[in-house]
């Protein structure tokens, strides 16, 4: 039901007639008044004419705002603005050769400046040089060592020491820089043995690896007889099957099912071998064993 309005006249504090509104619909009256500020001014609706000119006048708010967002001038209207974007200057961080400072290198510069890629001639001593990084990686086939046993001919029974001395005390194990570096550890997944006397098909030999020199009770041609097994690490079981291409040796193909991984002493990089045999043989004079192991 639509109001209808209907001006009354009341009395205000002092008595003095005051006009006001009344909505009515039939029903219900209801009244309505001006709104006051705190001086007890009417305040006058929002329009484009009784705003002040702190708050800008509506009128003029809506007709400024086409040409908000200027990027040139304070009011340069959309197609200026989008007229202007090619002459704006770039950032100062961008990466460019003309606006980056030495120190952070211009692109032209970075582009242009592969000193400092990681090749094998560029790498300082500290970092270590790439091709040694890489060489380091695969496994090791130099890692050798010999020794002469004695000059004579007696023949070696099953479960006999091959050394360099028959006197107790004085044999001396090969000695093998088989890691890296002091305290590296490292894996032997195979070894070779040439001896430089007449081949001998079928002989066999164990080649016992330590991580410590060990002390030997007895010498050549006596009971393999180690007194330290606590830094026994393995054993390698080869056979003397072919001959050499350097001259009459043999070479000891191992029997290995699996590598034998290690820890040298601390502060070495050494591993110790002693050579077993494991059935009969009958030496050269002098023979030359040369064990040389791959190690990863």
């Amino acid at each position: 039901m639509p109001f209808t309005s209907t001006p009354i006249t009341v009395k205000d504090s002092a008595s003095a007639d005051k006009s006001i509104i009344a909505f009515n619909d039939g029903t219900s009256t209801a009244f309505a008044h001006p709104l006051l500020d705190s001086a007890g001014a009417i305040i006058s609706p929002a329009t484009a004419t009784n705003q002040t000119s702190t708050n800008t006048k509506l009128d003029t708010v809506i007709a400024r705002t086409p040409v908000l967002g200027s990027a040139v001038s304070a009011n340069a209207t959309p197609v200026v603005i989008a007229s202007d974007q090619g002459a704006l200057p770039l950032p100062t961080g961008a990466a460019t050769s003309a606006n980056q400072t030495t120190s952070n290198s211009s692109l032209a510069t970075i582009v242009t400046n592969t000193t400092s890629i990681a090749t094998a001639g560029n790498q300082s001593s500290t970092n270590t040089k790439l091709d040694t990084l890489i060489a380091v990686q695969y496994p090791r086939v130099s890692a050798t060592a010999s020794f002469t046993r004695p000059a004579d001919v007696t023949a070696y029974a099953f479960g006999e020491l091959v050394a360099n001395s028959t006197t107790a005390g004085s044999v001396v194990p090969l000695t093998i820089i088989a890691a890296r570096a002091n305290d590296i550890s490292g894996q032997v997944i195979r070894g070779v043995l040439l001896k430089s006397g007449a081949v001998l098909t079928g002989a066999l030999f164990r080649v016992h690896l330590f991580n410590v020199s060990p002390t030997v009770t007895n010498g050549d041609n006596a009971v393999f007889m180690p007194a330290n097994l606590t830094n026994w690490l393995g054993a390698l079981d080869v056979t003397i099957a072919t001959a050499a291409t350097s001259g009459s040796g043999g070479v000891a193909l191992p029997v290995l099912g699996s590598s034998i991984p290690f820890v040298p002493a601390a502060g070495t990089q050494n591993l110790f071998a002693l050579i077993e045999a494991r059935a009969a043989y009958t030496p050269a004079n002098g023979e030359i064993f040369t064990l040389e192991l791959e190690v990863l």
